[in-house]
């Protein structure tokens, strides 16, 4: 990995692993489908422009929204030494595992098809902070270095060619992306995360009652008798994990908390409610439903 040297597919700009973007696939062969040749300047892995999802700004006590410069540029691209720091492999490879087949460029379902996948993988890169990212990548160059002071070759970085097929969930990561973009019951432009957080859900059920995930799954016991399963399956693995926690970093969470009555409204209430006790009309029922209601208030 530390020869990988290319051509960034949008600048042509020469890139070279393991600072800028190699797909895990770069230069193997898998099955009858093209070597890939997948590489990027982190800046210049961007996400769909065509493809609208919901970025949440941070927000101060009072709940009004503000964003730095830098805030702009989050979650939009890669970074040094994402490839290091996530399980990547590149939406056109994405697309040959799930449709045994490489993408037609002049197909608009197609390219719509690759720039989901684009942004599942950008979630997943952006799991971790770019601090992060760097401080990883900053350590294996130096290690890199220490190893050729001691006149020995740098340990070798397998990245490996990945299976054509998707045993890791990517599948439910597309289907999470497309849903978050539908109109959401407390917020119209989106569905919130915890909302889409239930279509894995539904799979890790489903899969723990099958055959395999359940009455074939091995279990074990703690110290203190609890049972612990070790489950394999796809909404389980380390790139789905990654995938959900930076889809919660670039969503956020919407939390409506149930607030008191404003003083004006209250006293309107009562005063709503003394008028109806002062008709002679009035039944018992309603009567008592009143000071039932009221008493409530106080």
């Amino acid at each position: 990995m530390w020869e990988w040297e290319s051509a960034c597919l949008k600048c042509s700009k020469k890139v070279t692993a393991p600072r800028d973007l190699f797909c895990s696939n770069f230069g193997s062969v898998r099955g009858p489908w093209a070597v890939c040749q997948s590489a990027w300047c982190p800046k210049c892995y961007v996400a769909d422009p065509d493809l609208k999802f919901h970025m949440a700004l941070p927000e101060n006590d009072e709940g009004s929204q503000w964003k730095k410069k830098t805030d702009n540029k989050r979650f939009a691209h890669a970074r040094a030494g994402d490839m290091l720091s996530s399980s990547f492999q590149c939406e056109i490879c994405w697309f040959i595992n799930l449709k045994r087949r490489e993408p037609v460029r002049l197909s608009a379902g197609d390219q719509r098809l690759l720039g989901y996948s684009r942004r599942v993988n950008l979630d997943i890169m952006w799991s971790h902070e770019k601090s992060t990212v760097g401080n990883t990548l900053s350590a294996l160059k130096k290690a890199k270095e220490l190893s050729e002071e001691l006149g020995l070759t740098p340990q070798i970085i397998e990245l490996d060619p990945w299976p054509v097929s998707d045993d890791v969930g990517f599948q439910t990561a597309l289907e999470m992306l497309r849903a978050s973009q539908r109109e959401g019951k407390n917020v119209k432009e989106y569905v919130q995360f915890d909302t889409v957080r239930k279509i894995c859900t539904s799979y890790a059920t489903v899969y723990e009652n099958s055959a395999r995930g359940g009455a074939m799954t091995a279990c074990f016991k703690g110290d203190h008798g609890r049972t612990f399963a070790l489950n394999n399956g796809g909404t389980d693995t380390r790139l789905f994990r990654k995938f959900i926690a930076g889809l919660e970093r670039r969503m956020g969470r919407v939390v409506r908390q149930n607030s008191g009555i404003a003083i004006d409204v209250l006293l309107k209430v009562f005063e709503n409610y003394e008028g109806e006790l002062s008709q002679s009309s009035l039944t018992k029922e309603r009567r008592r439903e009143i000071i039932m209601a009221g008493a409530g208030f106080a």
